[in-house]
């Protein structure tokens, strides 16, 4: 577009690799793997800070995504909101990422569906083939029910691969759920309301 301009300077460019660490420190790829992944297994610790100085020189961070592939925990978890601009939904999500983090040492992955229900569906689905451990469903459209039928098939799914899946809001879902009971709480607001005395309130003429 007119009046901006697109840098090239990281094309062809590639992530560094474990090999291009374990060849930089002068040591085997499986002694750079034990290092960087704070394996038990036994290394001298000049070997070790000469794995750790070459993974800085290369700039190298381990994969975490292909290393939940091979088979390790899941260190990712998807959390799916109904519009970022909405501060109910905001305080959600900083509350997740800080608790998840915090408490865990797990990353939060935030999608914004932005009330559209056919997007949370599109979301899940991402949210899963990045091999989530769990999955937040804190959102809701205004429609609830064109595309109900599509996700209720969708979630047994993810549910199935072992992801956990909850939602902060009734959704007629068969999984687990944390939020107020609406129609229990209104119960107990009309029965306090029906056991207080009746005051009669006379009206007052103002000049």
């Amino acid at each position: 577009p007119k009046g901006f301009r697109v840098s090239r300077k990281n094309k062809g460019s590639r992530s560094p690799t474990l090999a291009d660490v374990a060849s930089r420190a002068g040591v085997s790829v499986s002694t750079a793997a034990r290092v960087l992944s704070a394996s038990s297994y036994p290394v001298h610790q000049r070997m070790k800070q000469k794995v750790l100085a070459a993974a800085s020189e290369v700039g190298y961070v381990p994969n975490m995504l292909a290393r939940s592939l091979r088979g390790g925990a899941p260190t990712t978890i998807g959390l799916v909101i109904g519009d970022i601009l909405d501060p109910y939904y905001g305080e959600i999500a900083s509350v997740i990422t800080t608790q998840s983090e915090s408490a865990h040492s797990m990353l939060t992955i935030l999608c914004n569906m932005q009330r559209d229900p056919a997007l949370e569906i599109r979301y899940c689905r991402q949210l899963w083939e990045h091999r989530v451990a769990g999955l937040i469903l804190a959102g809701g459209a205004f429609d609830q029910r064109s595309h109900f039928d599509e996700l209720s098939r969708l979630i047994p799914q993810i549910r199935k691969s072992g992801v956990v899946v909850t939602t902060l809001s009734p959704r007629g879902l068969d999984i687990d759920g944390f939020y107020v009971d609406n129609r229990h709480a209104g119960e107990l607001a009309a029965s306090d309301l029906a056991g207080m005395p009746v005051v009669d309130i006379e009206p007052v003429d103002v000049e």
